[in-house]
């Protein structure tokens, strides 16, 4: 909930997904720099969580693969 709200205004969050060791969200946004910017620093205050941001160019969605679409 924090990511998302920090990320209000900058990217829509997508899709995420929750196992038993970790949750991978997506996001979509327009401005993958600032997105980029926003999820690092969010990251990096949760460290001990092991988090970590990433971009990807992701036009067609191709993510969804992943949720069995």
């Amino acid at each position: 909930e924090e990511l998302e709200a920090a990320m209000a205004g900058v990217a829509i969050e997508a899709a995420h997904v929750t196992d038993q060791k970790r949750r991978l969200t997506h996001f979509v946004c327009e401005d993958g720099d600032r997105a980029l910017e926003t999820a690092k620093a969010w990251a990096d205050r949760h460290r001990a969580w092991g988090t970590k941001a990433t971009l990807r160019h992701d036009p067609s969605w191709e993510f969804r693969r992943s949720y069995g679409e």
